[in-house]
């Protein structure tokens, strides 16, 4: 206490104790300065009271009651979070969002007797939903689009069982001595993780039996990767737990470097390209990137700024920049004299951009601040809505109309072109197994293109709109090494140790070759 800052590897931060009542927490990004407080349950506590950042501006924290419950944060432009209490109880029951003559209740929260959330509110009402068992274990969530979803445990407390309503993403979990298995029900797929001491995953066994082994150090960073066919990745990191190696299975390694405050400094791959940046000393804002092809990008601050007022970017382009009230773009002026502007709504959201030719791109916004609106030059206005998870449903442009439809994981199930006048132009239907992978496409022929999977979800087959399959055989790392022709002919395939496909080989006796230079560019072909 009162001593000097200390380095703590495992979490990567510093710490310092100035005294008995203050905590500070630095990483390379932010600072965070706590608070004690005295509290009857659990004696002395401390809570975050700053965070600051070191791109600029900064969050204050309060709190209030015998609870010190948390009832509003400030950030640097004056703009607030207003906690609702529930003192007695020691819960949040509301957040709101208050700057200047804006006020928005952003979201609300419902607690049951034993002060479980069991409901959470948005703007719209829409809301999720929890359930428990009386050990206060969540048994059930339903979300805003009335998805369920379940879980059941062991006498140890552990999850054994998951599942959506309908069979969606279940599967089961069984624990033994070492090892842990998970099963997919619906496509019959296992996979085994094992632990070792420190409860690190040191090997998994997948589905179609292939092994991936994974080391560490005496710090818990891990330190390679072996693919069930033998390709290995390493991984190398300075005392402080920075990464400053990667090697790539072919050998090819990429090298990292940090200044004394883990920001990085510079980065060069295989084949001897050399990135830089350059940071202020007092300040850490980042003063110079030199780029990979020797491109130097400069960047100017006024006084006591945290934002660069110009860009230089090579000897040819500069931008000069200003801000509005909440520290975003307002204007960028380039070398010539020509301007473009920006302006937000109260959140911060971009809500109108007028380019330099004096033509704007225009966001209208619902209270959620989803795109109702969009206007750009040379297209037809669009007019979107939306699901209860801000998903589009509907897209119109004047002379078409698109609708969507999405699975319960937000994939997309259906989608539907039409005229203005409402007449059908096309069709998609997506269908998906249990886990939300793709099965086949449908148009509005009712043709379909399907898919069919290996137990570790990789494509085998190919079956088109016209029937016509081409089937895939791969490795135990899901690498394609033959791909069988719809008229029964054979392709083999060959790849490098970092996975690119390096040959082709035909039955007819004709190839393809490609060649790659250390940073894996195509070089030959």
């Amino acid at each position: 206490m009162g001593g000097k800052e200390e380095y703590y590897r495992s979490l990567k931060l510093w710490q310092q104790r100035p005294n008995k009542s203050k905590w500070i927490v630095r990483t390379e990004t932010e600072t965070r300065t706590y608070r004690a407080f005295s509290d009857k349950e659990y004696g002395t506590i401390y809570l975050a009271e700053r965070i600051d950042y070191v791109g600029g501006g900064f969050l204050l924290l309060d709190y209030s009651g015998r609870k010190h419950l948390l009832s509003t944060i400030e950030d640097h432009l004056g703009r607030l979070i207003i906690f609702g209490q529930d003192e007695e109880r020691g819960l949040i029951r509301s957040a709101m969002y208050k700057h200047g003559d804006v006020i928005d209740q952003l979201v609300a929260y419902d607690y049951d007797e034993r002060s479980n959330l069991i409901r959470v509110r948005d703007r719209f009402g829409k809301s999720i939903e929890f359930e428990y068992d009386d050990a206060n274990r969540v048994v059930l969530r339903r979300n805003r689009n009335n998805m369920t979803y379940t879980w059941e445990y062991d006498a140890e407390g552990r999850v054994i069982h998951t599942t959506g309503e309908g069979g969606i993403q279940e599967g089961y979990i069984s624990y033994h001595d070492g090892y842990n298995e998970v099963k997919y029900s619906a496509t019959g797929a296992t996979e085994q993780y094992y632990y070792d001491g420190n409860n690190l995953v040191y090997k998994k066994v997948d589905s179609m039996g292939g092994e991936t082994w994974y080391g560490y150090n005496s710090w818990h960073e891990r330190t390679l990767v072996g693919t069930p066919e033998g390709k290995v990745v390493g991984y190398d990191y300075d005392d402080r737990g920075n990464l400053i190696r990667l090697t790539a299975a072919d050998g090819a390694e990429t090298v990292y470097e940090y200044d004394d405050h883990n920001r990085l400094i510079a980065r060069m791959d295989a084949a001897g390209n050399r990135e830089e940046w350059v940071y202020d000393t007092e300040t850490a804002l980042l003063l110079k990137h030199k780029e990979a092809d020797g491109t130097v990008v400069t960047y100017t601050y006024e006084k006591d700024k945290q934002q660069p007022s110009a860009i230089e970017y090579g000897e040819e382009l500069r931008a000069v920049l200003q801000y509005d009230t909440l520290g975003l773009i307002s204007n960028i002026t380039d070398g010539h004299g020509v301007c473009e502007t920006f302006a937000y709504d109260d959140y911060g959201r971009p809500l109108k951009h007028k380019h330099a030719d004096g033509n704007s791109t225009e966001w209208q916004r619902d209270r959620l601040g989803r795109v109702t609106r969009y206007a750009t030059p040379g297209q037809s206005v669009m007019r979107i809505s939306y699901d209860a998870y801000d998903l589009p449903v509907e897209v119109t442009s004047g002379n078409e109309v698109w609708t969507m439809e999405y699975t319960p994981m937000g994939n997309l199930r259906r989608q539907t072109r039409r005229t203005s006048s409402m007449r059908m132009v096309s069709a998609l239907n997506y269908e998906y197994d249990s886990y939300d992978q793709l099965k086949f496409v449908e148009n509005e022929h009712g043709e379909r293109y399907f898919f069919e999977r290996d137990l570790n979800g990789e494509i085998i087959c190919e079956r088109g709109f016209d029937g016509a399959e081409r089937h895939y055989i791969r490795d135990l790392d899901g690498t394609v090494i033959t791909t069988q022709l719809p008229d029964g002919t054979a392709v083999h395939h060959q790849h490098d140790q970092a996975g690119r496909l390096t040959y082709n080989k035909y039955t007819d006796g004709s190839w393809e070759a490609w060649e790659y230079d250390k940073a894996g560019r195509l070089t030959k072909a």
